[in-house]
């Protein structure tokens, strides 16, 4: 890489900067992730699984929720489903000892039940 090829890079935004070195989209701010979780917006959540721009099973928080655990917590059906359909990983639990599925029991989502029931089978 030439002088002014390195100069033209460190003068780009961060993103751009870091797609030119990679070839690959940057991962999305944890904070994005789970405002587009919250917001129920599935087509960006999908999207941004699509792209490899997030990782699913990541946890978001110091509690040690995923954004799986975020979803049922704001019992978001939908993107609970985008979650399970990206490769979200059920099982996790957070750092008190809850998988997203022991969340929906606590809190008596059925629905939220029934989508990581099946997703166990």
């Amino acid at each position: 890489m030439s002088a002014d090829e390195a100069d033209a890079i460190i003068e780009k935004p961060t993103d751009e900067a870091d797609v030119e070195l990679t070839g690959e989209e940057p991962k999305k701010e944890h904070h994005e992730v789970i405002a587009v979780i919250k917001k129920n917006d599935h087509k960006s959540l999908r999207k941004f699984i699509e792209e490899g721009q997030v990782d699913v099973d990541e946890p978001h928080n110091d509690e040690g929720d995923t954004k799986l655990h975020t979803a049922v917590m704001n019992r978001r059906d939908q993107m609970i489903q985008v979650l399970l359909d990206g490769g979200a990983d059920f099982s996790i639990a957070n750092a008190s000892g809850e998988t997203p599925l022991d969340l929906a029991r606590s809190r008596r989502y059925p629905k939220c039940i029934a989508m990581l029931e099946a997703a166990e089978t």
